[in-house]
């Protein structure tokens, strides 16, 4: 037997002895290696946007998560140092260039801190993520003035303008498509007793559709005192007969209505040949229905209404006077 087998043999030996202890004692360390390094393990969570990437030209067409959660877990020491912006999530739909719905993982990306930082266990929340593509157009849509309350008592609102009157909105083809028109936010027209002008902002109820620059529009508005109304009875003219005609009316006057202010109401008088049946289209005798007019009517009052309207006039010829007799008439 050489030297070397007695080693082996020895060696053999050593091991063996008391085998059973030995195992446990490394089973042992082997239980408080994984505690130590679990217990230096900690988790940190964070809410980060939710990053929509596209082909050019496509849009996402449905509600979709914009926040997700995630868990970050590791070595405390190290991932207490990491913020918001320390990793990105997103939805990766480059590869697809057809409009449809689509199952989409949410992934991750190391960022600033975060780079380099190992072991790292990043898990995100949802995973998976169902979201709708369209194609991404773009027309032009009328603003509409969303007006509430009345103007204050004996006023009256005239007229509004809105500037701009359209915008340019972009979105998913199907949503676009069935666009008619946007609205602004309220605009309070209670107790106003004057003209007045504001900024006011589009509303865009739909966070899928964008409107390109003017997202305010300039509301101006007339507002004006409401008249009050009289009726004035007023002498009927004939105009322009024919020489050669005379004529009768069924009536001699008509009442004739303004709107506007107590004081110029309460002052106005009809002038010489206010109202007018104008007869210079009637070239025969008979019977006819002529239009009554106002040739020209005050500019401080609106005129609201003649009534009647017509008059009937029966235009006949005059009968020829008889000639005079004298005493050799009788001779």
């Amino acid at each position: 037997m050489n030297i070397k087998d007695i080693d082996t043999k020895a060696l053999l030996n050593t091991i063996t002895e008391n085998w059973i202890v030995k195992v446990l004692c490394i089973a042992l360390a082997i239980v408080l290696f994984i505690f130590h390094e679990v217990g230096s393990l900690g988790e940190r969570f964070f809410s980060i946007p939710l990053i929509i990437e596209t082909r050019e030209g496509m849009i996402p067409a449905s509600s979709y998560p914009h926040v997700v959660r995630i868990t970050v877990r590791g070595d405390m020491t190290k991932i207490g140092i990491l913020i918001e912006d320390d990793i990105e999530a997103y939805l990766d739909l480059t590869k697809h260039s057809q409009a449809g719905f689509y199952k989409v993982p949410v992934q991750v990306r190391k960022r600033g801190n975060a780079i380099g930082l190992a072991p790292l266990e990043i898990n995100v929340e949802p995973m998976m993520v169902n979201i709708d593509l369209d194609y991404n157009v773009s027309k032009m849509v009328p603003i509409s003035a969303n007006l509430e309350g009345t103007v204050a008592e004996g006023y009256e609102l005239i007229a509004y303008s809105l500037n701009p009157m359209q915008v340019q909105v972009y979105g998913p083809a199907r949503i676009i498509r069935n666009l008619t028109s946007l609205s602004t936010e309220s605009i309070a027209l209670e107790g106003r007793t004057e003209d007045f002008s504001i900024m006011t902002a589009i509303l865009n109820r739909d966070p899928l559709l964008v409107i390109q620059r003017d997202t305010f529009v300039e509301f101006r508005c007339s507002i004006q005192k409401r008249g009050s109304v009289s009726r004035f009875d007023v002498p009927i003219t004939i105009t322009r007969l024919n020489t050669q005609f005379t004529a009768t009316m069924d009536i001699s006057a008509a009442q004739v209505e303004f709107e506007g202010s107590r004081q110029d109401l309460e002052q106005w008088k009809a002038p010489p040949r206010f109202l007018v049946a104008d007869c210079v289209t009637i070239t025969k005798p008979g019977t006819y229905t002529v239009r009554l007019s106002i040739p020209q009517p005050p500019s401080q009052l609106k005129l609201l209404h003649i009534e009647p309207e017509a008059v009937t006039l029966v235009v006949h010829t005059p009968e020829p006077e008889p000639a005079e007799q004298t005493p050799e008439d009788f001779e």
